[in-house]
């Protein structure tokens, strides 16, 4: 699932190795979130990157727009599966709401010259 705040026009996701080949494209809506429907399933362990355009492209332009694609990497399951559990152990009656939110943001990756990386 995909989301994000502000405008965009369109979707697209691409294999990172094969980044000629769009396996994805879906015209944004209002909605802040777009789940992924592409014909093929993304692979555990794969780098993928993701781009939302926000202009149709012109195919008359000489230049076309330099958008940035994002990398990320879906997550294999046993490793979900561990990050779920320790959530889970994260949300104590004794622990503030901010204590819990500080800790679980803990568990989410980070882009660091352009590899993801866990904190």
């Amino acid at each position: 699932m995909f989301i994000w705040k502000g405008k965009g026009v369109r979707l697209r996701v691409r294999d990172y190795n094969q980044r000629r080949t769009i396996l994805w494209t879906q015209p944004v809506t209002n909605q802040e979130q777009q789940r992924y429907t592409g014909q093929a399933a993304l692979q555990p362990g794969q780098l993928y990157q993701w781009q939302i355009s926000m202009v149709e492209a012109a195919p008359s332009r000489r230049s076309p727009v330099q958008e940035n694609w994002e990398t990320f990497r879906i997550m294999p399951a046993d490793q979900r599966q561990d990050i779920a559990i320790a959530l889970r152990t994260l949300e104590q009656p004794q622990a503030s709401p901010e204590m819990v939110a500080l800790r679980k943001a803990e568990f989410l990756p980070i882009a660091v010259s352009g590899q993801m990386r866990y904190r």
